[in-house]
Formats: C-alpha cells, sequence, structure tokens
C-alpha cells in the first residue's frame, strides 16, 4: 500500500512557478496583486517583477477550471473587468476614490488609508467594469505623460456617464519627471498623509465637446395614426357602432373595422363594383382586417359584437336548414319507397314477360340533392372543410379569428404550403381553387371562392411576425399585406364604467341593413349583368361609378400608382398599399348598399371610401415602421435598458444586449443593427477592446445623452 500526498498549490506558489523563466533572466518578484471580487474572493491576479536595469516584467494569472494555477486573464465579457481592490471599495461606499494607472500606486495609496484602484495599465480603461462607482465622488491621478494624460480623460469620461462627481489632479504642478505617477509622488513625499492628497491641485473633470458631439433624437416611439372619424361609417350603423365602442369602453376603430368587414361578408358575391367607365375590372368587396392591440384592450368583446349580426342570420339559417331538411328527408323516404314498389312491380312484369318495357317502372326521377346549410362564419376550420364550405355557400364566408398568429404561423411551415396558396387565392373573392390531396380521397374544386377575414392580435406578435414575413421567412410573399384594414389606435383615457341599455333604435337600423344585404337580388339595387356569346348570365352583377365619384377615384388612382412606382417605398410598404387598388372600390359599393344605394356608386360613398384609405394607411405605417426599421426599435430597447441600469453606461457589449433575451432585444442581428444605429446617431461609442480570443467591441453611452 502506498500514501499518496496531496499538495496544494498557493497563488504565490503558482506566480513564482509561472515567472520562474522571468527570473532566471535576472527579475526579481516585486509584488502579486490580486484582482477579487465585491465580497473579497479572488477572480485573477497579476504578477510584476522588475529587473534591475528598470525593466519590467508584468503578467496575469488565474485559475483553470481544474484548480491549477495558469498564465492569463479570465475570460471577460467587454467592459467587464474588475477594478482592483474591488472589495474595499464595496466596504468603504461613501469613501472618495482616488484612480491611478497602476495596482504598485494604488496600493502605496491604500496604505495610506486611502479608497484607491486601478483598471490596470494605460489602455485598460474600455475594458473594465466601472459601475461599481456609480454616484461617487472620484479623484483621478494619470501618470505625468501622455499615454497617462489619455488614461486620466478616458476614466473621466465613463465617471460622469455614471453620475461621479470627478476631478483630474493637475500633474504638471506636481514637480514629477516625465512618466512620473502617484507612487512616484510619494516616495518624493513621504511624510504625505491622506489630507494632503486630497489637497493636490485639481481641474474639473468635463466631457471633452469634440469627443461627445450632442446626441441626435430617435424618431419617436410609435409612429402616429389618425383617430377614427365616424363619419367614415355609413349612416345606417354608424349611431351603433359608436354606441358598442362606449359601452365596452374601447377604440372606436375596435369595432367600426370589424363591421364593415361584417358587411363585406353580409353582401359577398351577390353584387360587385366595377371602377371604370368600360372595362371589365371587377372587384368583389370581400375584405380582410386585422386588429392589433395590447392584451385587456377589449379587442375580442368588440369584434364579437361587431360581427353579432352575422351569427343572428346564422341561427336563422340554421332553423331554415333544420325545417328544409326534415322536409327533404320526408321527400327522400317517400322516393326510396316510390323506387322500392317500382322495382317489385318491373320484377313482376319481367317475370311474365321478359321483353316487356318497365323503364317507367325503374324510373324514380332524380334525386333530389341534401340541402346545405347556408354558413356565415367560420373560426378554426382546416382549410379543406373551409374550402368545403366555401363550395357550399359561393356567396361568401368569414373566417374569424380571436388570435389570428397561431393560423399565420402555421401557414409559415413547408407542409403548409398549398393551405397558403389557398387563403392567398381567396382573397380575391372571384377566383377558383382545387386541392390536389384531401382525406376523403378526392379532389375537391371551389369554382368561386370568396373569404372575408378578420381576427386580433398583440402589438408584439405582430411585430414579430412581421419582422420574419418583410425579411426573408415563410410569410414573405404578400399574405400579411392582404389584411388592408389592419388597424393599432392608440389607447383611449381613461376607462369609464358604462352601465347602460344598448341603443335599440340603433341597432335594429344596422341589423336591418344586414338583412337587407343577405336577402340582396343585383335587381333590387339596379345592377348590371354581362351574358356570355350564348346569352347566359357571366360573371358577378355589377354596379359602376358616377361621373363624380368616377373622377374622385381616377385623381386617387393617379397619384396612387405615382407613389408606387417612384421607388421611394420600401418593397413590403409598397405591396400593401397596391392592395388598395381593391380596398377602395370595395369601401365605396359597401358604403353606397349599406346606406339604400342604387344604381351607380355615388361620390359620397366615394368620398368615405378615399377618408378610410388614409386613415387605414396611417396605421400601416405603424405596423409597418416597426418590421421594417427594426434597428430603430432595438436601438429604443437598448436605450430604456440602458435607463433601467440593465446595461452599464460605461461600457457594454453587444452580447450582454441580447443574452437576456429583453422585450425587444432577443434577435442578435437587430440588436447589432440598433447598436450601429444608435452610434450613427451618436449615442454610443464603439471601442475595440482587446481580449484573449478575438477583439470585442465595447459599447459607451454618450455623457450628454438624457434617458
Amino acid at each position: 500500500m502506498s500514501a499518496v500526498l496531496e499538495v496544494t498549490e498557493t497563488p504565490q506558489q503558482a506566480a513564482r512557478r509561472l515567472s520562474a523563466p522571468a527570473l532566471r533572466d535576472g527579475y526579481q518578484p516585486a509584488a502579486l496583486h490580486t484582482y477579487t471580487d465585491p465580497h473579497g474572493k479572488p477572480i485573477y491576479w497579476r504578477i510584476r517583477a522588475k529587473h534591475p536595469d528598470g525593466r519590467k516584467w508584468i503578467r496575469p494569472m488565474h485559475q483553470a477550471d481544474g484548480g491549477a494555477f495558469v498564465m492569463g486573464e479570465p475570460q471577460f465579457a467587454p467592459g467587464a473587468k474588475p477594478l482592483y481592490r474591488r472589495h474595499d471599495l464595496a466596504q468603504h461606499p461613501a469613501a472618495v476614490v482616488i484612480l491611478v494607472e497602476g495596482e504598485k500606486a494604488a496600493d502605496a495609496l491604500a496604505k495610506m488609508g486611502m479608497q484607491a484602484t486601478t483598471s490596470g495599465a494605460a489602455d485598460s480603461c474600455a475594458g473594465a467594469d466601472w459601475q461599481p462607482l456609480a454616484g461617487r465622488t472620484a479623484l483621478i491621478w494619470p501618470d505625468f505623460d501622455e499615454p497617462g494624460a489619455q488614461y486620466g480623460r478616458d476614466v473621466a469620461d465613463r465617471l460622469l456617464a455614471l453620475g461621479c462627481t470627478a476631478q483630474v489632479i493637475d500633474v504638471q504642478a506636481l514637480g514629477l519627471h516625465p512618466k512620473g505617477d502617484a507612487f512616484d509622488w510619494l516616495l518624493l513625499h513621504p511624510n504625505a498623509t491622506a489630507a494632503d492628497v486630497l489637497a493636490l491641485p485639481v481641474v474639473q473633470a468635463e466631457p471633452p465637446a469634440d469627443t461627445w458631439p450632442e446626441p441626435q433624437p430617435l424618431p419617436e416611439g410609435l409612429p402616429p395614426v389618425d383617430p377614427f372619424d365616424a363619419a367614415l361609417l355609413p349612416d345606417s350603423i354608424r349611431a351603433w357602432v359608436m354606441d358598442i365602442a362606449d359601452r365596452v369602453s374601447c377604440p372606436p376603430d375596435y369595432v367600426a373595422v370589424p363591421a364593415m368587414l361584417a358587411l363585406s361578408c353580409a353582401l359577398g358575391r351577390k353584387v360587385a363594383i366595377r371602377p371604370q367607365r368600360q372595362a371589365d375590372w371587377t372587384v368583389t368587396p370581400n375584405l380582410w382586417g386585422l386588429v392589433i392591440g395590447r392584451p385587456g384592450m377589449m379587442k375580442s368583446p368588440a369584434m364579437s359584437q361587431a360581427t353579432a349580426p352575422l351569427k343572428r342570420l346564422a341561427a336563422r339559417a340554421q332553423d331554415e336548414h333544420t325545417a328544409a331538411l326534415a322536409d327533404w328527408k320526408q321527400a327522400d323516404k317517400l322516393r326510396e319507397l316510390q323506387a322500392d314498389a317500382g322495382e317489385k312491380n318491373a320484377r313482376a312484369a319481367l317475370a311474365k314477360n321478359p321483353r316487356a318495357d318497365v323503364s317507367h317502372l325503374i324510373d324514380g326521377g332524380a334525386d333530389e340533392p341534401e340541402p346545405a346549410l347556408r354558413r356565415y362564419t367560420t373560426a378554426n376550420a382546416t382549410p379543406e372543410a373551409l374550402g368545403e364550405l366555401l363550395r357550399q355557400n359561393p356567396q361568401g364566408l368569414m373566417l374569424e379569428r380571436d388570435e389570428i398568429m397561431g393560423l399565420l404561423r402555421d401557414l409559415d411551415r413547408e407542409d403548409k404550403a398549398d393551405h397558403r396558396a389557398f387563403l392567398l387565392e381567396a382573397w380575391d373573392g372571384n377566383g377558383s381553387f382545387t386541392f390536389d390531396r384531401i382525406g376523403r380521397g378526392f379532389n375537391l374544386h371551389i369554382p368561386a371562392m370568396c373569404l372575408s377575414v378578420v381576427g386580433t392580435t398583440q402589438p408584439s406578435r405582430m411585430l414579430d411576425y412581421m419582422g420574419d414575413a418583410l425579411h426573408g421567412g415563410a410569410g414573405d410573399d404578400g399574405l400579411v399585406q392582404r389584411f388592408s384594414m389592419m388597424i393599432w389606435p392608440d389607447a383611449t383615457g381613461a376607462w369609464r364604467n358604462v352601465d347602460r341599455w344598448p341603443d335599440g333604435e340603433a341597432k335594429k337600423a344596422a341589423w336591418d341593413v344586414f338583412d337587407r344585404l343577405d336577402a340582396l337580388k343585383p335587381s333590387d339595387v339596379l345592377a348590371e349583368q354581362d351574358t356570355d356569346l350564348d346569352g347566359n348570365p357571366d360573371g358577378v352583377p355589377y354596379l359602376r361609378l358616377n361621373d363624380d365619384a368616377l373622377a374622385l377615384f381616377v385623381e386617387w388612382r393617379t397619384a396612387l400608382e405615382a407613389r408606387l412606382r417612384s421607388g421611394d417605398l420600401h418593397p413590403a410598404v409598397e405591396s400593401h398599399l397596391a392592395k388598395y387598388r381593391k380596398l377602395v372600390p370595395a369601401l365605396t359599393l359597401l358604403c353606397h348598399l349599406a346606406d339604400h344605394g342604387t344604381g351607380p356608386v355615388t361620390e359620397a360613398a366615394m368620398l368615405r371610401a378615399l377618408g378610410w384609405a388614409v386613415y387605414l394607411e396611417s396605421h400601416a405605417m405603424r405596423v409597418y415602421g416597426g418590421a421594417v426599421s427594426p434597428e430603430i426599435e432595438a436601438a429604443r430597447a437598448v436605450l430604456r435598458r440602458v435607463k433601467r441600469g440593465d446595461l452599464p453606461r460605461d461600457g457594454f457589449s453587444g452580447r450582454d444586449a441580447y443574452i437576456n433575451q429583453w422585450a425587444g432585444l432577443a434577435d442578435r442581428e437587430a440588436v447589432h443593427a440598433g447598436l450601429l444605429y444608435l452610434v450613427g446617431m451618436d449615442w454610443l461609442k464603439a471601442e475595440t477592446v482587446k481580449t484573449d480570443g478575438r477583439p470585442a467591441t465595447a459599447y459607451t453611452v454618450n455623457p450628454r445623452g438624457r434617458l
């Protein structure tokens, strides 16, 4: 049996071992400086040796994961290296701190009972964590040379950024030799006291104007949006919409947009609009919209009340279908009995005469198809099921989703490409579609798809989705741009407790509009109808614009087309505004018919639709503004974290900004883009910091920036 003696190496022993080559060259041990955390636990050491000829040998040392002492510093993030004598600073938070260049000078001052620290050599300022000195009174003692003067300026900048009271000792007035430092002065004044040091001549530290320019203002938090104007609504539903908004205590936008989308569903493909005098360009008035707002802003209750008339129509249709189905089943049973009797008589006749004509006995006539249920809305149908619903309801259907991001994210999947194509086609209102694969084993062909869509979501989810969709994600195909009625209104003022009955007259007038549009016949509104070569009806019946409305539309569209071709718009915004070619005519038709219009569509309806376009564009710019320029959103998020103290003003890295996955700072590329934006706007200064690996970038906040 043998005994094993475990020997633990002390830092002093490790320092002598690691410095052995230098000692063999004639260097002599001078000091071992320990860098600690606030509780006094060693983090790393700095070995100092000196040659008789004056040369210095200084190397860092730390303990590796296994406990062995190795040469070099631990891995620190940019701007995260601890200050020297950190534990002493923590124990005396109110004392004046003396900032010097080098550990030897700091130790000499500490022996006099002063709080002294350093970040190391003259080029060490950017890599240090100065946050522990925030708000303290500091006296900076640079070396008497240009690197020392620069070190003093760099330290002063960081301390001022942390709200410190900082002064710099006037080293030119101390009578030191070139490169002289605090240690040299103490050698010349062996009887000096702490009071003598604090009485040395100083200059006030101020950020140099040429180093820190005034930061440029960032764009405001959210682009402004137009408030909703009740005059945009048809007269027939205006009072009802505003009454709901008042009772729910929500922005009227939350009711108005779903209400118009519900009208588009009620009208469906019964009547379309041709917004040119002679051309056959036909717009079906189905529309897509999205309500964006923070949780708890009453989006869902508002949308539910706005679409309630469709649910009433659906309930009525269910009752009618139940009665029709009962009649159909009775008639089908009678046909079955008649067929059985006819077959029995035919068998008897053929038994007597095999050549007898019994066709009249087995001809039961064509079977009547089972009556289909008229559907108005659906919430969670699969694309195949939705396709079947549209096939059975050629006049149109509304997809209503309380939180629509689940659907959009699901459609981003590669295996849902055909489903996505289906929805893209359904937006037009006139297209057809065939599913090539369906679980029931047959192709599903929908000759005319007319789908309206309404949904809600939260701002953060919308911006995340838009960021992916507009920067190469799966959603970069124009699907989101089809939500022409996309709104993100400002929150209303203080909540009011409104406890009263609904406005019965306004509700009845509005719901009558839905009943009328649901039962509308093209002839009721003097709609025109094309015919094919054989004189049969061809396409959807339509109305055209009267002369005044047409003039307004041509003027508006001319300006729109010029903007779309200018090259000044982001491609995503350009694609969105291009969909207004359908939006404006569709809203014009809805406003016209909702207010009992017949014949050519009027100027008043066109003016309302153009007002909607201006209003909706302002909301689109709010949504696209955050997604098109993610660097601005990230820049704002960085400054918010600086203001809260999560990111130190005197130095942090890009990794510090995104590693915690804070709101708005979860994407690494967006964070770096935001940091570069802040540098360009003079809010940050970027400095390259040497590390044991690749050089890193540390960001310092402009002390002139008011957060």
